[in-house]
């Protein structure tokens, strides 16, 4: 059996570090929150400049033709982009 003062300063150091990761992690979750906060700002900036764009161009790809090649099935790809102002 351990004298009565180490089992004291036992206990206190396990009391003190079990308060150091209370608080470490609440300042870890405040500190994510505040990540979270400004990505979703972030995210529904580009989601707004996304539609924008949108609005202003057309994208359109056509496959006009397949061919058989050397190699197996060729396919021609034609990609044509509109952009309005």
């Amino acid at each position: 059996m351990k004298p009565p003062d180490t089992s004291n300063l036992i206990a206190g150091i396990a009391l003190g570090v079990s308060a150091l990761a209370l608080i470490v992690s609440g300042f870890m979750a405040w500190r994510q929150n505040r990540l979270q906060g400004r990505l979703t700002a972030i995210e529904e900036e580009r989601r707004g400049e996304e539609v924008e764009a949108r609005q202003r161009a057309r994208v359109t790809a056509s496959i006009p033709e397949a061919q058989i090649g050397k190699g197996g099935l060729v396919l021609t790809i034609a990609v044509s982009v509109m952009l309005f102002r």
